[in-house]
């Protein structure tokens, strides 16, 4: 759910169902998926290059260009597209590989 709502650009909403999810789940990679680019346009920088690290020990792979082909659903929306835009470039700079 909270990716939905992430999606979706209700990134309050996304970045509190993720944090409920880990706080009955710490291993969540679904909300790890979700809290990086929402520390980012909040401006929470040190949390987001945290929940980066850990998702990415979890999975070296993810990168930038992951965000966006996560959700097959999005692949040519352009909710997708206006959310990368929004946040792609703020993840690189806080450590997520392009």
């Amino acid at each position: 759910m909270a990716q939905a709502y992430l999606w979706e650009g209700r990134i309050e909403k996304a970045a509190s169902l993720a944090l409920q999810a880990l706080a009955l789940n710490p291993r969540s990679m679904t909300a790890y998926r979700v809290l990086p680019p929402c520390y980012a346009i909040f401006g929470r920088y040190n949390e987001a290059r945290r929940s980066i690290g850990i998702l990415r020990a979890r999975n070296p792979e993810i990168n930038q260009g992951w965000f966006s082909r996560s959700n097959p659903a999005l692949a040519w929306s352009p909710i997708r597209d206006r959310f990368m835009m929004r946040v792609g470039e703020r993840l690189v700079a806080l450590g997520m590989p392009r």
